[in-house]
This record gives structure tokens, C-alpha cells and sequence, in this order.
């Protein structure tokens, strides 16, 4: 026989030697223990669901026990019932805590067998036995004292039952001093964060009281929502509610989910100020009816938690979905709004890409089972938590600035259009005093000295200076007094005025597009003068034949004229002042007043005013 076949002879012998044996299970020493050991290398699971009567310790057959891999204990929803194992043994009496790490697990039972005597220590934890059983209120989990005596060897059986809930729990060993330092140490970090996100929150509703800014109160909903998952997740609960607790927990959970749906999505869009009607996509209404599905398995959740396996799964997994799904959307809408040029969206994006990616490796994916959630992914989450909070309050606070000063400055434009108005107002009077002074003085006393020279008066001469004298009169008196329409009848108040432009050389064409009535007196004033204005330009300067003047309603309010006369390209007749009252005018409304002329006409827009408004 060659040499290399009786290598290859050893080498299949071995294998089989090495592979038909069982794998001898690792034994832990917890005497050697000093620090806090994770004892997922020692674990075993058990792979099918043995009968259980709720208190004494189920019989197991040895081939169903399988190594627990070394991502950890963690199983995504659809658990039910797991059972694990390790051996230990001891060289000292010593006394040491099984500790778990996830306080949310409603059944939670620990055997402790001694091997040579038979002795057993057990307890029953868990949530749902709170009002059973005193237990120590450990805020980030659960921890049972074990006595180990010396050169004893143990079995620690350890069952989990979750009711279709993730349930995020790696079993470590550790001395409880140790244990009971750490866990006041978390604790102290958590008293600081509740204290600074409670006062971010509390600030919030203060601002929004003050100034009534509706994102303040979408923030503080929105971040109260953080912080109940937040406390639910790490156990507050627990220490609240003296029963009932696990089917509390899920309740606040889901709650708390939905409204940080819903906050979120209505705090992006207020805080970059989104205008109504314009969305991400054609509509955004497709995320309606899936928050109202979240409200609805909330609903359901709250009804039928006690004796609904299948609707709390379906509820647990599509709360988280639709959170995901709510937190890209936000993400999206900042990016859009970033891509405008919108410094603020800059910001938020950047804060909320870091914070869902974060939650997603903490949370999420602990909850799926696709990694073991480490010991400290409380403190992680609630870190997290506050640097969203802190970070979003200075952006708030930033926008408030800028909201406060943008009305500081619009308070001042006011100021300066008033005094421009007010100025504008005083000078016309003086002009239409100036102008009815001469009118009266050239015209009307010309006509009369004439008449009153004139010794025959039924001459025909007479009666035309006495008709044309009858009209000059009544043209005046209609220019001083206010029109007296009522909101139903400015149209036809706006009709006549057109109809006393006619002449039989120059035809006014008044037309109205869906305009509606308005009880806004002071703008239809407005609008009349401005027509009015427009019409005695036309009148003096134009030489028009045809003047359109166009009335739009809806969305955009707006007056167009446009007329075919001479124009005016290098400056307005009378130095502008019939167009800077129409300007003025435009500007008590709201709107603004663009011009066009040229030798073809002149056409002129009084575009963005506001006359449907209530009147101030």
C-alpha cells in the first residue's frame, strides 16, 4: 500500500471518528466569572416546543438540543416559546446573576438543577407575573441570584415566551455587585436624558403657545411620541403598571408608533413650509388611508390584545413597515426641498437620514432577528433619541427666528407702504382738487359768463353750453363721490362705469371671469377706483378705440387692461401719478401692478390681489 493511500485511509477514519461522535457540550466556570460574561458561546436550544404546564420543568430528549449560533438569542416576530440551556460548574460558593437583557418578556422561567444532589432552584419572571410574584425592579431587564457550590457541576434551563413578539434578549453571567453598578449607572444616564427631552418638549408647547406656530406643537407630539416607545422599550413600564403589563407595553408601543406616523409627516411638511395642495408626488394621498390603517390596527390591537395572536403579529409588523415607510417619505420631502435651495431642509435631512439609519440597526433589525441586539442598545436608543430631539429643537427655534423676523420686516413694509399710500393719497387730492378747481374756473364758469352775457336764451347756442356745462357738472360729482354698490352689485357698478367711457369713437369692453361676490367692501373700492384711474387715462392720453379691461377670479385674482392707443415708452402721462395710485392701490390689496407699453398699446396687469378675504 502506497503512502499516500494510507493517508488518505487515516485521514477518512478520523473524520468519521471525529464527526459520529456527539459534540461534548462547553462547561462554564462561575467562579471565574468577574466581569459580565455574555453566555451565548455556552447555549444550547432546544428546536421543537415541548409540553409545558406553566411551572415544573418539561423532560427533554438530548438529540434535539442545538448550538445557539453567535449572533445571540434574538428571534423576530412569530416566536412563541424558546428554550435554552448551559452547564456550569464551581470551584468557590460563590453567588452569581443570571441576567437577561430585553425587559419586555412576558414569561420568563430559570431552572438551576445540580446535577449530583438533584436540588433545584427555580423562579418565574417575566412581565405578565409582576402582580404574581415580587420581583427586583431592574430597569433594563430581568436577573435571578444563583448560589453555585463549591465543586458542584449544574444544568440552567432558561424558557422564553414572547406570544408572537420579538423578543430581544441575550442571557449573561456576572457578579451582582457589578450588575447593580451598571444598572445605576444606566440609570443615572437616563434620568439625564428624560430630564433634557422633557425640557426640549415642555419649551416646544411654550413656544407654540406664544406664538402659535403649528410646528411647535407637530414637534412636541412628534417627539412625545419618541419618548414613549423610547420608555416602553426600555422598561419603564414595568415599574408603573402593576400588572397587565405586557399587553400595556404593546398597546403604548403601537400608539406611540402611529403618532410618530402621523406628527412626523405633518412636522416636515409644516417646518419647511410645504404650500397645500403640492406634494412629493402627483398626490400624497396614497399615505392617507395606510396612517388610518395604523390608527385602525391600533384600534384593534386595544380591543382584542387579551385573545388575538394573529392580530397582534400583523399589527406589530405593519406599524414598523409604515413607520419606515413615513420616515423615506419625510426624508424625500427634505431632499426636494433641499434641491430648492432651502437651507433648513439641508439640515433636517441630514439629522433624520442619521437617526432612521441608526433606529433601522438598533431597533429594527434586532426585532427581525437578524442580529442580536447588544446590552447597551437601550442607552444607544435613547442617545439617539435625544440628539434627534436636541437637533431638531435648534431648527425650530432657528425657523421661528426667521419667521419672527420676516414679520418685522413685512411690519415695516407696511409702515413705509402706509406712509407711501398716505403720501400718495395727499398728493392726489391736491391733483384732483387742482384739476376740479380748474375745471370748474375754465369750463364751467366760462360756460356760465357766457350765458350770463347772453341776451337771448332760447337760442340754440345756449342750450348746448347749458347741456355741456349740466355734464361737466355731473362728470365731476360722479369722480368725487364713493360708489354705493353693495358686493352684489359691483359688477354692474363696474359696467356703468365702463358705459359713461363710451363715445363713438372709443368702445370699453368689461368682462368677468369666475368672480364671485365678495363682502369685502374696502377691496371692491379699490377695485373700482383702479378701473376708474384707468379709464380717465385712457380718456386724456390713450387715443384708444378699443379698451378691454377683464376681471379673474379664483385662485389667481387678478384686472387686466389693455387698450390699442399711442402707449407711452419713455414715461407715463401726468409723471406716473395716475399709475402710482393704481400701484398703491395694488399694494392695499396685496398684488402688484406691471405695466407693458408701446406704440401698439399699453397693457396692464394688477395680478396676486386679494379681494374674497375678510375685510380688516
Amino acid at each position: 500500500m502506497s503512502k499516500y493511500t494510507f493517508s488518505l485511509l487515516l485521514f477518512f477514519f478520523s473524520f468519521q471518528f471525529s464527526f459520529g461522535q456527539p459534540i461534548e457540550e462547553e462547561i462554564l466556570f462561575a467562579d471565574q466569572v468577574n466581569e459580565r460574561l455574555d453566555l451565548t458561546p455556552f447555549l444550547y436550544h432546544y428546536s421543537v416546543t415541548p409540553n409545558f404546564d406553566g411551572e415544573n420543568l418539561p423532560t427533554f430528549t438530548a438529540q434535539n438540543w442545538e448550538k445557539v449560533p453567535s449572533s445571540g438569542l434574538d428571534f423576530g416576530p412569530g416566536s412563541d416559546q424558546d428554550w435554552f440551556k448551559f452547564q456550569v460548574r464551581s470551584q468557590e460558593d460563590v453567588v452569581k446573576s443570571i441576567f437577561t437583557s430585553c425587559p419586555s418578556i412576558p414569561i420568563l422561567d430559570i431552572w438551576l438543577i445540580e446535577e449530583e444532589t438533584k436540588i433545584v432552584q427555580s423562579i418565574h419572571l417575566g412581565t405578565e407575573r409582576r402582580f404574581l410574584v415580587s420581583m427586583p425592579k431592574i430597569k433594563s431587564g430581568f436577573t435571578y441570584n444563583a448560589e453555585f457550590k463549591k465543586g458542584s457541576n449544574y444544568t440552567c434551563y432558561i424558557h422564553f415566551q414572547a406570544f408572537g413578539q420579538p423578543h430581544l434578549s441575550n442571557i449573561y453571567l456576572a457578579d451582582p455587585s457589578l450588575l447593580e453598578e451598571e444598572t445605576n449607572t444606566l440609570s443615572r444616564y437616563f434620568i439625564v436624558f428624560r430630564t433634557v427631552t422633557t425640557l426640549i418638549i415642555f419649551l416646544s408647547l411654550i413656544l407654540f403657545a406664544f406664538t402659535r406656530q403649528k410646528f411647535f406643537l407637530y414637534y412636541s407630539m412628534f417627539f412625545l411620541s419618541i419618548f414613549l416607545f423610547t420608555e416602553s422599550e426600555i422598561g419603564t413600564l414595568w415599574i408603573i403598571f402593576e400588572k397587565d403589563t405586557y399587553s400595556t407595553f404593546l398597546l403604548v408601543r403601537y400608539w406611540a408608533n402611529t403618532g410618530i406616523i402621523l406628527c412626523s409627516y405633518l412636522f416636515f411638511r409644516r417646518i419647511l413650509n410645504e404650500p397645500k395642495g403640492v406634494y412629493l408626488f402627483k398626490s400624497d394621498k396614497w399615505l392617507h388611508p395606510l396612517i388610518i390603517a395604523a390608527i385602525a390596527c391600533c384600534v384593534l390591537f386595544s380591543v382584542f390584545r387579551y385573545n388575538s395572536y394573529l392580530i397582534s403579529s400583523i399589527s406589530s409588523a405593519f406599524v414598523i413597515i409604515l413607520t419606515y415607510v413615513s420616515g423615506v417619505y419625510n426624508l424625500a420631502v427634505c431632499l426636494r426641498r433641499a434641491k430648492e435651495g432651502n437651507e433648513l431642509a439641508k439640515y433636517l435631512f441630514i439629522i433624520h437620514l442619521i437617526t432612521l439609519s441608526s433606529a433601522f440597526i438598533i431597533v429594527s433589525l434586532p426585532y427581525l432577528g437578524v442580529f442580536g441586539r447588544n446590552i447597551n442598545s437601550f442607552l444607544y436608543i435613547y442617545v439617539l433619541y435625544t440628539f434627534e430631539a436636541f437637533a431638531f429643537f435648534i431648527a425650530i427655534v432657528r425657523r421661528a427666528v426667521t419667521i419672527l423676523n420676516e414679520r418685522e420686516m413685512l411690519i415695516l413694509e407696511n409702515h413705509v407702504v402706509q406712509k407711501q399710500v398716505s403720501e400718495a393719497l395727499i398728493k392726489g387730492q391736491e391733483i384732483e382738487r387742482n384739476r376740479i378747481g380748474r375745471e370748474l374756473h375754465d369750463y364751467v364758469g366760462g360756460n356760465l359768463a357766457l350765458i350770463n352775457k347772453t341776451k337771448n336764451f332760447r337760442g340754440g347756442d345756449v342750450r348746448k353750453l347749458i347741456h355741456e356745462t349740466i355734464r361737466s357738472v355731473r362728470n365731476l360729482s360722479h369722480g368725487l363721490v364713493s360708489p354705493s354698490f353693495e358686493y352684489e352689485e359691483f359688477e354692474e357698478s363696474i359696467t356703468d362705469l365702463g358705459a359713461k367711457y363710451n363715445s363713438k369713437d372709443r368702445k370699453v369692453h368689461i368682462s368677468f371671469h369666475d368672480w364671485e361676490p365678495s363682502e369685502n367692501l374696502t377691496a371692491l373700492n379699490h377695485c373700482y377706483r383702479i378701473v376708474q384711474e384707468l379709464l380717465q387715462n385712457a380718456e386724456k392720453h390713450s387715443k384708444a378705440n378699443s379698451v378691454y379691461i377683464q376681471f379673474f377670479g379664483g385662485k389667481d385674482t387678478r384686472i387686466i387692461y389693455e387698450d390699442n392707443g399711442v402707449g407711452f415708452e419713455d414715461s407715463p402721462p401726468d409723471d406716473g401719478i395716475g399709475l402710482q395710485n393704481i400701484s398703491f392701490r395694488a399694494k392695499a390689496l396685496g398684488g402688484q401692478l406691471v405695466v407693458e407699453s408701446s406704440a401698439q398699446g399699453t397693457f396692464i396687469r394688477i395680478e396676486g390681489i386679494n379681494v374674497f378675504g375678510e375685510e380688516l
